[in-house]
């Protein structure tokens, strides 16, 4: 992405949280770092498209704790994670949010 004012600047974002700017008229959607083309920038090649073959850029999100947390927090822990992605408590979003799990 580059912002449409000066100066000219680079930024690499979300998908989900540049839309918004790009349909704005903001930002300017250079290139995806994904592998393939964006169902939200579908005219928008990705950064291997663009001359550079094989790249392709994910962000995952992780969890830890500190050593030595007790077996049974990590557990529960654990399962709360688990309850929290499994979608039965999460509502549903008003529009796509243009991520992929």
């Amino acid at each position: 992405m580059t912002l449409k004012t000066a100066p000219r600047q680079f930024l690499l974002a979300a998908v989900c949280n540049a839309l918004p700017q790009v349909q704005g008229g903001k930002l300017y959607a250079l290139a995806m770092a994904s592998r393939e083309r964006n169902p939200a920038y579908p005219d928008v090649p990705t950064i291997a498209e663009s001359g550079y073959p094989g790249f392709s850029a994910v962000s995952w999100f992780g969890r830890s704790a500190p050593t030595g947390t007790p077996k049974d927090v990590i557990q529960r822990l654990g399962d709360a994670a688990r309850q929290s992605q499994s979608g039965a408590r999460q509502p549903k979003p008003p529009a796509p949010n243009w991520t992929e799990p």
